[in-house]
């Protein structure tokens, strides 16, 4: 008995360890999550660098065309250093990993020979203790029945815990082996980190030189760039303008469509008291099943602005960019000064976007076409989805119609392309709630 409960302790250290096995593979499971991510992010960026250096290209410049470029440039420094500090967080992570894959080794190490060691101990005990003879003495020694059946049990679960020793050393040298490797990759993948990070932080260097060097020769241009700003703002500020005009024409329809119906149906409903009275029923006047009172009609229609607004907020940060192919942010949103160029200030109320000849204005979220307006020769559209509204400026061509409805990816029109800056084209979009300015940055993707 003493030898049964030696042995079944052992059994219960075993399953231990075998947990603690089980354990470690989850918890590097959900580590192997986060690098894939890291890893996924980085590619993202990677080729958003890719397009904005195709974008970069371009023959002998005007000032705008010089202009437009510093701000290309800008742009891909900002995804440069994001890009670098993407590498940098996955170095981290990787460190972290490898740490934990080397304690892991020298645990399962432990674990492997413990087992090895109790293993061999239990061999030896059997060719000492356990001859086939010595088994029938020490199952039929018993002083009753129930205790050699006791013995007999005994005898049995020890050959199995000897076979679960040897399958567990199985698991182990597996595991172990499975960890080797792991450890193996994730120590490449550094060493392509570190490659990474180097090559990525010259073409920074570059990219800043070349920053550097566009800057200097627009300072000799102070006057010219102020007028052509001028000029910019000025046109800015005619479209914002008829934008405003638009919407608030937009809202102003609306809420006389809404009142004449909800007139209408007053209307109706006192009509229909006036007729129940002079008939004297003793019924209290309801209206008909089916038919909808002013109050009603003004609620539901509250509930569907409410619900639709819901749904444009719940999909932010989800929402694909309004323009087709390869594409780089040219002027972000807001008051800001051109880097190196404080005497220049840009007052953008949403986002300037430069893509490639033929590109698409497309639709970032469902929703109806509430105004199609030219202005200067070009299209432009606003879309409404409940209280919000986004707005497509800058179209030579649109394939949709005012009242239409839109689904979210929807292609609008063909972005004009201009001359004056480089053939490329250039659309301007904007997100508002009812009239006012929302920075679209934080809800495209």
């Amino acid at each position: 008995m003493i030898e049964y409960d030696k042995h079944k302790k052992k059994l219960n250290i075993l399953l231990i360890i075998l947990f603690m096995g089980l354990h470690t593979s989850m918890l590097w499971g959900q580590n192997n999550e986060t690098i894939d991510k890291l890893r996924s992010q980085r590619s993202t960026l990677q080729k958003q660098i890719t397009q904005s250096a195709l974008l970069l290209k371009s023959t002998e410049k005007t000032v705008g065309q010089e202009l437009d470029e510093l701000q290309n440039i800008e742009a891909k420094i900002a995804e440069q250093v994001n890009f670098i500090k993407k590498i940098n967080e996955s170095q981290l992570v990787l460190k972290k990993e490898i740490r934990v894959l080397t304690l892991k080794i020298s645990e399962l190490n432990k674990q492997l020979k413990k087992c090895k060691d109790e293993y061999a101990k239990s061999l030896r005990y059997v060719r000492e203790q356990h001859s086939i003879q010595q088994r029938m003495i020490f199952i039929f020694s018993a002083e009753n029945f129930n205790q050699m059946i006791r013995r007999l049990r005994y005898t049995m679960e020890y050959a199995d815990y000897q076979k679960s020793q040897a399958e567990e050393i199985k698991l182990k040298q597996a595991e172990l082996l499975k960890k080797q490797e792991e450890l193996e990759d994730a120590k490449k993948e550094m060493a392509e980190l570190v490659d990474s990070h180097k090559i990525e932080q010259k073409k920074l260097e570059v990219s800043r030189e070349k920053q550097d060097q566009i800057v200097k020769k627009l300072q000799k241009k102070k006057s010219v760039i102020k007028r052509q700003i001028s000029i910019q703002q000025k046109k800015a500020n005619a479209l914002n303008a008829e934008i405003d005009k638009q919407i608030k024409l937009e809202i102003q329809r609306a809420e006389a469509v809404r009142k004449e119906r909800e007139r209408k149906a007053r209307l109706a409903e006192a009509k229909k008291k006036g007729k129940v009275k002079s008939q004297h029923t003793a019924e209290k006047s309801k209206p008909k099943k089916g038919v909808k009172t002013y109050s009603q009609t003004n609620k539901q229609e509250k509930e569907e602005i409410k619900r639709l607004s819901g749904s444009f907020v719940s999909n932010k940060g989800k929402m694909p960019y309004p323009i087709t192919g390869e594409h780089v942010i040219l002027q972000h949103f807001g008051t800001y000064a051109v880097n190196g160029l404080q005497f220049i200030k840009l007052d953008n109320k949403g986002l300037i976007i430069k893509g490639k000849e033929g590109a698409q204005a497309r639709s970032v979220f469902d929703g109806e076409v509430t105004a199609i307006f030219p202005l200067n020769g070009l299209l432009n559209i606003i879309i409404k989805h409940g209280e919000y509204r986004t707005i497509y400026c800058n179209l030579k061509t649109v394939t949709v119609k005012a009242g239409a409805s839109v689904k979210i990816g929807q292609t609008l029109g063909e972005i004009y392309v201009d001359p004056a800056r480089g053939n490329k084209a250039i659309l301007h979009f904007q997100i508002r709630k009812k009239t006012s300015l929302i920075n679209p940055e934080s809800w495209i993707r």
